[in-house]
């Protein structure tokens, strides 16, 4: 876990890397706050984007895994995963008031999901919610202010996980329909479960369809 590896060349840490996975494109608001650490109130150390590990189940509060009960990210921390050193992601505007960036999108169109796997996990699925029409943005993101957008299977038998899911390559490119009608900002949260393990990896994308919500 503690071996160096190559980065995509707009990603920069300090640390060494730990291996596991984040949305590239559209830029993750963790990868947004990495490059932009030391400035907008973000912590000069905030981490790199990639370990944003829990326990998989979402969207359920709480999910059996081997006959062991978990917990996924808890609402209100969905955004750092429930993690405390990226506990700015879930705050609605970065530090200083300013908006977190986010990328303009169309209304209807197909958005290409670009994930930067930093190891090659044996894989179950990945899943993605956007915000309802009407959510709150001056809040913390909830599972209340999510509907389900789009899930990709990858091994769909979970008694068989654990030695037949198959690794997906390092750069992970998927489409998504995006809904008609959205307008202003939304959220896109995105989830990759990982099949041998009880983790999945929590990354959520800011965008904009235009207009007033």
């Amino acid at each position: 876990m503690n071996a160096t590896t190559t980065l995509p060349p707009e990603i920069e840490t300090n640390e060494e890397v730990a291996y596991h996975g984040y949305v590239l494109t559209p830029r993750s608001r963790a990868v947004e706050a990495n490059e932009a650490r030391g400035t907008h109130g973000i912590p000069a150390n905030f981490p790199e984007p990639q370990s944003l590990e829990q326990p998989k189940g979402f969207p359920a509060v709480t999910y059996q895994y081997k006959g062991k009960t978990q917990r996924p990210p808890a609402d209100g921390q969905l955004m750092s995963a429930g993690l405390a050193p990226y506990a700015v992601l879930d705050e609605p505007t970065r530090p200083d008031g300013t908006p977190w960036p986010a990328m303009a999108v169309t209304p209807g169109g197909t958005l290409q999901m670009s994930w930067w796997l930093t190891a090659r996990h044996k894989t179950e699925l990945w899943h993605y919610y956007i915000t309802r029409d009407g959510w709150d943005q001056s809040k913390p993101l909830t599972r209340a202010m999510l509907e389900p957008l789009a899930t990709i299977h990858w091994h769909q038998d979970k008694a068989t996980a654990d030695w037949m899911a198959p690794f997906p390559i390092n750069s992970v490119k998927q489409w998504i329909k995006l809904p008609e009608g959205k307008r202003g900002r939304h959220i896109i949260y995105c989830v990759w479960d990982v099949a041998d393990t009880a983790m999945a990896f929590y990354q959520g994308v800011d965008v904009d369809f235009g207009g007033q919500a």
